[in-house]
């Protein structure tokens, strides 16, 4: 029998070890962390955009409305005025230039602040831990800084803070990695600037200022001639932002005025809540912050210990440890623990839930564990804690319900009402209309882009400065600003917690606007809030002899 020659093979049929290895080489060439980065940034814009229509709540109003003034020529302080620093009047009025005058136009400029804020702790985590320390930092503070109860929906001021500060610490710590004199200068900018949006941002000032003490401090020779050369340029910046806006206010002749807003009128504000209202403040607000975020939260203040177990350096062990008092300390002033408040504590949370994935790495490694393993289990551990918040959180973050969300964060405060009312106003005015606001509700001028004709747009400081005999000043001049403009469209919010009415304050404000309503105007809608999840609104004839079933209503 004829033996049968062996068939050749072809190439086709033999292994192509060659392309198996080039696949390997080219996953292996790919940093993972930063894929995890990007695709942080897509779930998070895809979550964002869904807010973007969602009503302002007050404060939001302000800012915005401010931000307009600027744009329209009108000067801080004598215009217009609130407690805090011009950055934040100037801040709004950049986004609003760039971003449009619309309630989409502001949250979108807020999505794209967000991420910038999530790659500034991505490279501020991997320059104090690793690249997976500084991606779930990153992660993190995506998740905490959109929590419902810290207002994450919103455009507070807070976020700004953040994003300021989480730039300048940034720059700061690559100014110590290369050594470069411009890094030093340009973060105690940005550290500045947070301080100009809100003095809170004086904690993250002090962050920056110790951590350069302590960078020289731990050197073998301390270098003081570069030690005072790098502070003081570092303090060059800080001051930057302050000194510019001081010439600015002084050249439009506002100092005395910005002086007694932001110096003399805050002293009441702050020292109106005791030590005990602010620990209840505190404990309500924290249960509800951290109600469906336990396992992060746990994570982060595990990994503000743990890190002192790792194999981190000295000076990045201390840096986390003060970057998380600074943003603890950051929200006590005036033991006011409003939940957007807790948006400033939320970049250092998020760096100690990075420093406690490198930090079990760490150990895990000190235990002889495989490096992959040592790598796995603590992102595994994390994934948990991701999950478990998006179980809880799955309809807010893919479906939510304007509505339900600000009655569930804000109670009954008629937010959603002032967008309904302030649709109905705008169509009915042009824009050299002016309109009157009665309660603190300044997002109608900003929905309607109508002015007051008073620089008292935000009439809580004319019923609730502290019982001070300024109050009553106020309520002159709102009350003669007020007569010689006569207002279009007058809005009377009858809500308490629109007023926040002193126990001492002057109620001049409220017999007035009843005779002069009554002898210049008519009701031509209202917003009767007959329940907490209803309210019925009423225009033009149907409003004739209707009388509110609610609690609360606002009347136009």
């Amino acid at each position: 029998m004829a033996r049968k020659k062996p068939q050749k093979k072809s190439d086709d049929s033999i292994p192509n070890i060659e392309k198996k290895e080039e696949k390997m080489f080219i996953l292996n060439k790919i940093d993972w962390a930063w894929v995890g980065l990007g695709l942080t940034f897509i779930i998070t814009f895809f979550v964002r955009i869904k807010f973007l229509e969602i009503p302002f709540e007050r404060d939001e109003g302000t800012y915005t409305y401010f931000g307009q003034l600027i744009l329209d020529g009108q000067i801080p302080y004598i215009d217009f005025y609130e407690m805090k620093y011009p950055g934040i009047y100037y801040s709004y009025a950049g986004l609003i230039a760039v971003f449009g005058a619309t309630v989409k136009g502001i949250h979108l400029a807020f999505v794209f602040l967000n991420l910038a804020t999530l790659f500034f702790l991505f490279e501020i985590g991997k320059m104090v831990t690793n690249k997976w320390g500084g991606l779930t930092a990153a992660i993190s503070y995506a998740i905490f800084s959109l929590a419902p109860h810290v207002s994450g929906f919103t455009v507070q001021s807070e976020h700004l803070v953040t994003f300021y500060s989480c730039a300048g610490v940034w720059l700061l710590l690559k100014g110590l990695n290369k050594k470069k004199w411009f890094y030093y200068l340009l973060g105690g900018f940005f550290i500045g600037f947070s301080f100009m949006v809100k003095q809170n941002g004086v904690f993250f000032i002090l962050f920056g200022g110790i951590t350069l003490v302590v960078y020289f401090l731990l050197q073998k020779t301390i270098a003081y001639k570069q030690a005072i050369k790098d502070i003081a340029l570092y303090s060059v910046g800080v001051f930057t932002p302050f000194v510019l806006f001081c010439l600015l206010i002084i050249s439009m002749g506002a100092f005395d005025e910005f002086w007694y807003f932001t110096y003399e009128f805050p002293k009441t504000y702050v020292d109106e809540f005791n030590l005990e209202q602010g620990k209840q403040l505190f404990y309500s607000t924290l249960n509800r912050i951290t109600a469906n975020n336990m396992m992060m939260w746990g994570l982060g203040a595990v990994g503000f210990f743990t890190i002192w177990l790792s194999r981190q350096t000295l000076l990045n062990k201390i840096i986390i440890t003060l970057y998380g008092v600074a943003s603890v300390i950051s929200i006590a002033p005036g033991l006011r623990f409003y939940g957007h408040y807790w948006i400033m504590m939320m970049p250092g949370l998020a760096i100690c839930v990075g420093a406690f994935v490198y930090s079990l790495g760490s150990i895990l490694e000190k235990m002889k564990i495989n490096k992959m393993a040592a790598l796995v289990i603590p992102m595994i551990v994390f994934g948990v804690a991701v999950a478990s918040n998006w179980s809880k959180e799955r309809d807010y973050y893919m479906k939510p319900n304007h509505t339900k969300i600000l009655r569930e964060v804000y109670g009954t405060n008629p937010f959603p009402e002032s967008m309904v009312i302030g649709d109905y106003i705008k169509a009915r005015t042009t824009e050299e209309d002016q309109i009157v606001v009665l309660g603190s509700e300044p997002q109608i001028y900003f929905y309607t882009d109508r002015k007051c004709p008073s620089k008292h747009s935000y009439t809580t400081w004319l019923v609730n400065a502290g019982g001070m005999p300024i109050a009553a000043e106020f309520q002159k001049e709102f009350i003669i600003d007020v007569e010689e403009s006569i207002p279009k469209y007058m809005v009377f919010f009858n809500h308490p917690i629109s007023w926040l009415m002193h126990p001492n304050g002057d109620k001049t404000i409220f017999s007035w606007f009843d005779a002069f309503s009554q002898k210049h105007y008519k009701v031509v809608g209202i917003a009767d809030m007959v329940g907490p999840n209803q309210t019925i609104y009423l225009w033009d004839n149907d409003v004739i002899n209707y009388k509110p079933k609610g609690q609360y209503y606002v009347r136009i």
